[in-house]
């Protein structure tokens, strides 16, 4: 229920909270909210500042996973710090302390829920040249990482539509069109496509990594090629073919098609 109720209202209640810590140093001077304004101003603006993720369709088990707590600490520093130091308030103090607590504790829950998973699935070490780190077993990481690492450093690779770490723990060479993924905020921006396949077509990959699985909980988006960076995607589907699956058929390895 966390998503569809606080997160959803939450921009209100930031938004709600900054006028507040205004009006209220406003209304009183420098010793508003015991003099210390400019701190939950500053805390409250930076919270309402994350939020516009919202828009993309951001779930806690994305970015909203790091984005969500600097709200609900200020939900919580709202009841203990501006709830309680308004008029006829005093006696409820005791109260909004613990309903204050009880928020924190609900972060702590929701964080330990959503990183349990994550936390206890089968991963696998992947050692390169440049990284040492723990990735999920079945995943496209523990496939593709060694097979790129094999290849000459100088290989072109691409990810698509990202997946930047993986061509540098490869220790691959980047594509050189300025981009480092290649999601619907970047590819719908007026021209972004053209320029990125004009520096394709100068210097094309040598190999390229896709990523097939389905992003409508995160972004609403079905996939690159299927809603979004339609061009780009023809382009690669007319150039290269499928050489590998990962073993959770989430992502493959492109190649380039045989000439003639």
């Amino acid at each position: 229920m966390l998503e569809p109720t606080f997160f959803r209202s939450a921009p209100l209640l930031l938004a709600a909270g900054v006028a507040w810590i205004v009006l209220a140093r406003m209304r009183e001077g420098e010793g508003a909210l015991e003099g210390r304004w400019r701190e939950h101003l500053i805390v409250w603006a930076f919270a309402l500042g994350a939020l516009p993720r919202i828009v993309l369709r951001t779930g806690v088990d994305h970015y909203g996973f790091y984005l969500l707590p600097p709200a609900l600490v200020c939900v919580a520093i709202g009841m203990v710090h501006l709830l309680a130091h308004s008029p006829g308030l005093a006696r409820s103090r005791r109260a909004l302390e613990v309903g204050a607590s009880a928020v924190l504790a609900g972060v702590a829950l929701g964080a330990l829920r959503v990183s349990y998973r994550y936390l206890t699935k089968p991963v696998t070490v992947v050692r390169t040249a440049r990284v040492h780190s723990l990735v999920n077993a079945g995943g496209p990481e523990a496939a593709f990482i060694p097979l790129l690492g094999a290849l000459p450093p100088s290989t072109v690779c691409a990810a698509v539509p990202e997946g930047a770490g993986m061509i540098f723990a490869s220790g691959l060479t980047p594509v050189d069109d300025g981009q480092m993924a290649y999601l619907p905020m970047v590819l719908e921006e007026p021209g972004a496509e053209r320029r990125i396949l004009e520096a394709w077509k100068r210097t094309p990959p040598g190999v390229i990594v896709h990523w097939t699985e389905n992003q409508s909980a995160v972004f609403g988006y079905d996939g690159f090629g299927k809603d979004y960076g339609l061009a780009l995607a023809r382009w690669i589907s007319e150039r290269y073919t499928a050489e590998r699956e990962s073993p959770d058929g989430k992502a493959e390895l492109l190649v380039p098609r045989p000439r003639g």
